[in-house]
């Protein structure tokens, strides 16, 4: 019983994995393969070549940074717009936001 329970949670794992690497682009994909064949070969004789399997995340930005750069670099409001178009704007970055944190 317990064999059959572990190749229901293999597949599931499976799917997961099959589904999160197929959106992966194919030149980073491409390039994780070619990084992994240089470790592969090199690990014995240079422990730093395993540093590629490190978590390279990027955090996002604070909600601070992400207004201070719509103040200086977007020009797609005009001085004609006011404070409501700006309401708005924030309430679809936040909302945008949060939808983003459910899916993680």
């Amino acid at each position: 019983m317990e064999v059959q329970g572990d190749k229901q949670s293999l597949a599931t794992i499976q799917d997961k994995f099959n589904e999160l690497d197929s959106k992966v682009p194919d030149g980073l994909h491409q390039l994780w393969v070619e990084q992994e064949l240089v470790v592969q070969s090199f690990w014995q004789n240079t422990l730093q070549a395993m540093d590629i399997y490190e978590v390279q995340l990027e955090k996002a930005p604070t909600m601070k940074a992400i207004e201070i750069d719509l103040i200086h670099n977007d020009h797609s409001f005009s001085s004609s717009h006011g404070s409501a178009t700006w309401i708005a704007w924030a309430l679809k970055v936040e909302q945008a936001q949060i939808v983003l944190a459910m899916d993680t």
